[in-house]
């Protein structure tokens, strides 16, 4: 292919406004194809094609070909003149038949999402977990073309495949994976870093990043898109980004960090609705959220149907997730068992629920009953104050909630207090 030289290019400047594309190419002794695109590519705007020089099917083809050689690539729609593309619409009916008959590669249509993807479901509760914790966005804008990649990497293999599998049940596409190997990268600052081998997926699908893209601008919103039958997919896709199960002074923890405060509440108020109870601690630019508590740990574990990453476990660990499950016995079962036991229409108290258990942990029956996962059979509203007071809950509405639902069962509250002489439920014989 003939090169253009500084000679040739200061002529066409000084003379496309004034000459057709025929004349400028006798003088340059050049195709009438070759000056079209050299004019496209120096922005110089001659307008449609004249008379002399209308375009036929044959010089369609022509110009396309040219192009394609040019580019080391079949051209796509925004790189090519707009007088080129109504040109091709209007004598083939489309572009891509131009492109057809021209024997060019010919794109494969744009994915769609499926119409039950745009449902909650656990698979795309799960994706939206991982995604905000170790997923990432990228939108590019060029002259020729506007791309939108979804791009998700681990270092542990086994998440990776979880994370594929759960996309294509999800969209019906499986992406590919690319393995970026370990070694020292420098960073545009000028420093380096080292980092270990990686298992990567770019997923350029523009309908899943726009869909997912809601989620990573507002974190929150996932508590309004999936019921709660959902969310302990979100809390395991999270946790599994950026959590891990830690030994501490011989006892374990459930662990997370982040330094994104969106993301961040997101994870508590999952863990409220769940009803866990956890620390939350300041450290550097970011927060730690851990849970302590043996009985939470279990049924944490159990909530996101075990630990997806080999990595996070090891023999200490599952020893003592072993012996946290031998204990069913454990005070939060027992006061459980107990509660069970009072009858619509009556009440108990804190202290007579701890005296019943040979214990005067009485705080900790609240505790226990303030998480109670077992709701509405395990009925924590029955448990009040020993003043009579009707005293926390945290089910809807608040103490107002569980005064409504006391009296629906026939229970009298009187400015906020019930008489326990008449409603006491008194237990007799207890074996928890």
């Amino acid at each position: 292919m003939k090169k253009w030289s500084k000679k040739d290019i200061k002529f066409l400047k000084n003379n496309y406004k004034f000459l057709s594309y025929k004349d400028i190419s006798n003088k340059l002794n050049r195709s009438i194809e070759s000056i079209y695109w050299k004019s496209f590519d120096m922005n110089l705007k001659k307008g449609r094609w004249n008379n002399i020089n209308r375009l036929n099917k044959n010089k369609i083809v022509k110009m396309l070909i040219e192009q394609s050689d040019i580019m080391g690539k079949s051209p796509s729609a925004r790189e090519i003149p707009i007088a080129l593309r109504s040109a091709c619409q209007r004598h083939f009916g489309n572009f891509n038949k131009a492109k057809k008959a021209a024997n060019l590669e010919i794109k494969k249509s744009i994915r769609r999402l499926p119409k039950t993807a745009l449902k909650p479901s656990k698979h795309l509760a799960y994706i939206v977990g991982l995604i905000l914790g170790d997923g990432s966005f990228r939108y590019q804008k060029s002259k020729h073309r506007t791309s939108y990649v979804i791009v998700y990497a681990t270092k542990d293999k086994e998440l990776m495949d979880f994370f594929l599998n759960n996309f294509q049940a999800w969209t019906s596409y499986r992406p590919e994976i690319s393995i970026v190997k370990g070694g020292y990268k420098k960073f545009p600052r000028g420093n380096y870093s080292y980092f270990r081998k990686a298992y990567v997926t770019q997923i350029g699908y523009k309908e899943a990043w726009v869909f997912l893209k809601q989620f990573k601008d507002k974190p929150r919103l996932c508590l309004k898109f999936f019921p709660k039958k959902y969310q302990n997919w979100i809390l395991k896709g999270l946790w599994d980004a950026e959590g891990c199960i830690r030994v501490s002074r011989k006892n374990l923890r459930i662990h997370f960090s982040n330094t994104n405060k969106d993301i961040l509440k997101l994870y508590v108020n999952l863990l409220e609705n769940f009803k866990f109870i956890y620390s939350k601690h300041k450290v550097n630019n970011g927060f730690n959220v851990d849970i302590l508590h043996e009985y939470d740990i279990v049924r944490f574990v159990k909530l996101i149907e075990g630990i997806t990453i080999k990595r996070k476990v090891n023999k200490s660990i599952l020893k003592k997730l072993k012996l946290y499950k031998v204990n069913k016995n454990s005070f939060f079962e027992r006061v459980y068992n107990l509660t069970r036991k009072i009858p619509e229409g009556r009440v108990s108290t804190y202290r007579d629920i701890a005296h019943a258990l040979n214990s005067k942990a009485y705080r900790a029956v609240g505790t226990a009953l303030a998480k109670n996962p077992y709701a509405p059979k395990v009925p924590c509203h029955r448990v009040v104050n020993s003043d009579g007071s009707v005293g926390n809950y945290s089910g809807k509405d608040g103490k107002k909630g569980k005064i409504e639902i006391l009296r629906k069962e026939g229970v009298g509250v009187r400015n906020g207090k019930i008489n326990l002489s008449r409603n006491m439920f008194i237990f007799i014989l207890v074996k928890c």
